[in-house]
């Protein structure tokens, strides 16, 4: 579709939003607001002190030393300047409220000068799993605005430059290569099989540069939770199919009998597959609380497969309408699957660019996307109240 002129009145707004945003940003970083708790640990942990061994190293030595399980791009753009911890922060915020602008331009694209764009790019920039990382210097926060101006540059014309740009995202985190998979999909349905090629060689050859240097596919220090875990798949399926349909989670939507036979399903597979996985090493949230609960009562995790297979049956509506949504998030469940370790802030990283792929490239479907906006904003309120309750 064509996308709309930008009138003075609303390029106004929207830079008085990002102001507003970069300002709110910065009150926060000097209060130190921490939404998303082990965001401050890591940045004094890992991600600073990996900026720092940049500086001070060869290359080469640099990525064999790396304190982080990411990838290099993020530390050497911080790395180039003598910036201290506070205006890396700033600058990783900086990066974040530019995604914001993105988040608003392509929901501006879509749905015209309405209150949606400015409440989905509310929710992106609320978001504590998106905001957190921003305030304390994540590399997430680099590859996201990757995959956002590169769809900002594919809707203006600037394919084969928004293939390149999109592929760099695994040179700062290197599963984004599953965010690169779904565009994919998008390039194959379109026909769009050059820039397909170009963006998976890109990214192909950076990952194998990457592996022949760690021999794995994170730093040598961090290669020890590599496991596959379909409890990890099943939550990752799960809690992405709710981020995105939540809205639409309505049994009126289907009759209660097709539910039922959709639940009759998935419940023993999502009994089977949880039961026959390792359990969670880090993370898990809600799941790991209810596990430790049934193993004192039954020895089997019954209540985790139980929340798992109905709200996979409530998704199945929705998924079935949209396969290319259906695929991409097998591919990102199946991503995170390859770790035992599962925190929301992972399934937030893949969310919000296949909501905005499907902004920037589904056909005119507006009623859609207004759910899936107002899916989001759920999203993140729920998200919000989970953190504020120190989940």
């Amino acid at each position: 579709m064509n996308t709309p002129a930008l009138p003075g009145r609303q390029r106004i707004m929207a830079a008085l939003f990002l102001i507003g945003c970069l300002a709110l940003g910065v009150l926060f970083c000097k209060l130190e607001y921490n939404p998303s708790f082990g965001a401050r640990i890591d940045f004094t942990r890992y991600h600073y002190p990996t900026i720092e061994q940049f500086r001070t190293l060869d290359f080469f030595v640099f990525l064999r030393e790396m304190n982080t399980a990411s990838g290099p791009l993020y530390y050497a753009l911080m790395g180039t300047t003598p910036m201290g911890p506070d205006s890396v922060r700033i600058s990783t915020l900086l990066l974040h409220v530019m995604s914001t602008g993105l988040v608003w331009w392509l929901g501006y694209r879509r749905l015209g000068a309405t209150a949606w764009p400015w409440l989905l790019a509310s929710a992106f920039y609320f978001s504590p799993f998106q905001l957190g990382p921003a305030l304390w210097g994540h590399p997430e926060t680099l590859a996201t605005l990757l995959i956002f101006l590169a769809l900002w540059l594919h809707t203006q014309g600037f394919v084969a430059t928004a293939s390149v740009l999109s592929a760099l995202s695994v040179s700062s985190r290197q599963t984004a290569i599953a965010i690169l998979g779904g565009l994919g999909l998008w390039d194959l349905q379109q026909g769009r099989f050059k820039n397909l090629a170009l963006k998976m060689a890109v990214a192909g050859v950076m990952l194998v540069a990457l592996i022949h240097h760690w021999h794995g596919l994170t730093p040598p220090k961090f290669q020890d939770h590599m496991a596959i875990s379909g409890r990890t798949f099943l939550a990752s399926f799960a809690m992405m199919g709710l981020a995105l349909f939540n809205w639409n989670m309505r049994p009126a939507r289907a009759s209660w009998g097709t539910l039922l036979r959709y639940w009759l399903i998935l419940l023993p597979i999502c009994l089977i597959v949880y039961n026959g996985s390792i359990h969670f090493d880090r993370g898990g949230f809600i799941f790991s609380i209810l596990d430790k609960m049934d193993a004192k009562q039954w020895g089997w995790c019954l209540s985790s497969p139980l929340i798992l297979s109905l709200t996979l049956t409530l998704c199945v509506p929705s998924l079935r309408e949209d396969p290319m949504t259906t695929l991409t998030l097998l591919g990102l469940s199946a991503t995170l699957a390859i770790s035992n370790v599962f925190y929301i802030k992972y399934v937030d990283f893949y969310i919000w660019p296949l909501a905005l792929s499907i902004f920037a490239f589904a056909l005119d479907q507006p009623a859609k996307l207004v759910n899936m906006t107002k899916s989001l904003i759920a999203w993140t309120v729920v998200n919000l109240t989970l953190v504020s309750l120190r989940y």
